[in-house]
C-alpha cells in the first residue's frame, strides 16, 4: 500500500470543489445578469441563485459524503487515482466517516493551517483529520 502524495492529495480536493462550486457560480451569473435599473434582481434572478446554492451543497455532499463513503473515491481522486479507505482494514469509510472527517478539517484549518500541511511530512501522509477518524489516503492499484 502506497500513500498519496500531498500533491495528489491537494489536487483532487481542488477539483471537488472547483465542481461542486459550478452550480452557486452559474446561479451566481443569472442572478446577476437579471439585476434592472432599480438595482434588484428579478424573482428569476433570485430563484436561479438559490437553486445554484442548493445544488452545489447536494454535488459536494454527494460527491465527499455519499460517494466517497460508499467507494473511497471522490470525482477529484478519481482523477488523481487516490482512494480513501479506513487504516483499520483498508475498506470503504462509510458515508458518517467521511463526513466527520470533512468537518475535522476545520481543525485542519484552526491549527494554523498544519493539519493540512501534515502529510509532508506524516509517515501515513494523514491530516489531523485522518488521524482523528482513522483514515488514509492511498494510490489506487
Amino acid at each position: 500500500m502506497t500513500y498519496a502524495s500531498w500533491f495528489r492529495r491537494a489536487g483532487g480536493y481542488l477539483v471537488d470543489v472547483v465542481l461542486a462550486f459550478l452550480p452557486s457560480f452559474v446561479g451566481g451569473l443569472v442572478y446577476e445578469s437579471t439585476v434592472g435599473p432599480d438595482g434588484e434582481p428579478s424573482a428569476f434572478g433570485r430563484a436561479a441563485d438559490l437553486i445554484g446554492i442548493a445544488l452545489a451543497i447536494l454535488v459536494f455532499a454527494y460527491n465527499r459524503w455519499i460517494r466517497a463513503g460508499r467507494t473511497g473515491r471522490t470525482w477529484g481522486r478519481q482523477l488523481m487515482r487516490i482512494n480513501l479507505i479506513t487504516e483499520q482494514d483498508g475498506g470503504p469509510v462509510g458515508g458518517s466517516r467521511a463526513l466527520l472527517r470533512d468537518l475535522g478539517h476545520v481543525v485542519d484549518t484552526l491549527a494554523l493551517g498544519l493539519g493540512w500541511l501534515s502529510p509532508l511530512w506524516d509517515g501515513k501522509r494523514q491530516t489531523f483529520s485522518d488521524k482523528m477518524v482513522r483514515t488514509v489516503v492511498v494510490e489506487a492499484a
